[in-house]
């Protein structure tokens, strides 16, 4: 009977969705990236407490180091920026889906048809370049895609003050 209980016990915390961060990202496929997130990490958190809701060390630059970036195995091509210990930002690499559904390689045309309440920011640093910022709806985090002409080249995300720039490290 005992053994009964402990299986309806596992059973009933997996469907509730207690678990390690490992085994929901690997349930499911990748998250989406959200202005507030990504699976199990949440932009504002201490790196700490990631790694312990993630379920696996960091991987990455010099531990010493005020702003560094990091990565971990199980949320492949996402590089996270680190500030003061802190989980700031998330860079993503082609093929990493987001919940607006923009890819890497779409035009600001259809970026802008489908969100009009994106907000257009010329960037000095290239010639032509943009970027078009979707804010959460507290206005604390946003989702910031870097285009060029007419190209998405780049998707981001995080807090305000971390995704302000093209880059997560000044």
């Amino acid at each position: 009977m005992r053994t009964r209980a402990l299986f309806l016990v596992a059973v009933l915390g997996a469907a509730s969705g207690c678990g390690t961060g490992r085994a929901l990202l690997q349930a499911d496929g990748p998250p989406p990236l959200r202005a507030t997130g990504i699976g199990p990490v949440a932009f504002g958190t201490s790196l700490a407490e990631t790694e312990l809701l993630v379920g696996e060390k960091s991987l990455g630059q010099d531990t010493g180091a005020a702003c560094r970036y990091v990565e971990f195995q199980s949320l492949p091509g996402l590089r996270f920026t680190v500030d003061d210990g802190v989980v700031t930002r998330a860079d993503a690499a082609p093929g990493v889906p987001n919940v607006l559904g923009v890819q890497i390689g779409d035009t600001t045309e259809s970026v802008v048809s489908l969100y009009p309440q994106a907000q257009l920011l010329a960037i000095g640093s290239a010639f032509g370049g943009s970027h078009l910022m979707i804010a959460s709806r507290d206005g604390h985090h946003a989702i910031v895609m870097q285009a060029t002409g007419n190209k998405v080249i780049a998707i981001w995300a995080g807090l305000r003050a971390a995704v302000d720039s093209s880059q997560g490290c000044p």
